[in-house]
């Protein structure tokens, strides 16, 4: 290949790179605005969810924050009508948080050596459960949130059972348990802690 050919073909791919180059750039700014949309709708979805708002508040949400940029910033107000806060999409983007922390969760289970429960016949969400690790750090994380069919010791402790066995949470680790001191969790004979008690027995014979 003559010399002006080989520098004929390295102007061509130049080329070709550059405007590749330029592709990628100018689908990288469109799809900026996008993220930062989606971004927006995430924080609004966390923050419903912290807070135990209702769904259809995200809406109303939306309302004042184009009354907001209306007032202040017009410039802005386009971007805020791309932010989508449906409910189907606060709601699908809630439970996408709520995967994503119980997967974070459950990759720190195995570094629990230790645990212990706090349970809660209420609907505050404040209750947790704490862990140790080898190296002694202390952790309190919110477990689980059961819907109760019915309040029978059975049907706690299935909400219970359950709870431990999405987490991989093994029986033989648990060492204690607190309870807000309801009769049926603490009922000698029939009650939760009871009911707990005999079951940690049966999969884990050596436990004292």
């Amino acid at each position: 290949m003559s010399r002006s050919m080989q520098t004929t073909a390295e102007l061509y791919q130049q080329n070709n790179d550059q405007q590749e180059q330029k592709n990628r750039t100018e689908s990288l700014k469109d799809k900026i605005p996008q993220i930062a949309a989606v971004r927006a709708s995430f924080m609004v979805a966390y923050n419903i969810a912290k807070h135990s708002n209702w769904l259809c508040d995200c809406e109303f949400v939306k309302i004042c924050m184009l009354e907001v940029v209306g007032q202040v910033c017009r410039e802005y107000r386009k971007k805020v009508e791309e932010i989508s806060l449906s409910r189907m999409t606060i709601s699908h983007f809630i439970e996408a948080i709520d995967e994503d922390l119980k997967s974070q969760l459950k990759r720190r289970v195995p570094s629990c050596q230790l645990f212990t429960l706090a349970l809660d016949e209420s609907t505050d969400i404040d209750d947790t459960a704490g862990g140790i690790s080898l190296n002694f750090e202390i952790t309190e994380e919110l477990l689980s949130m059961e819907s109760l069919k019915g309040t029978s010791t059975e049907n706690i402790f299935k909400c219970v059972e359950n709870a431990l066995h999405k987490m991989e949470l093994p029986w033989h680790k648990m060492t204690s348990i607190t309870t807000d001191g309801s009769p049926s969790w603490t009922g000698k004979k029939v009650g939760l802690l009871k009911r707990m008690s005999d079951h940690a027995a049966e999969v884990v014979p050596t436990r004292n």
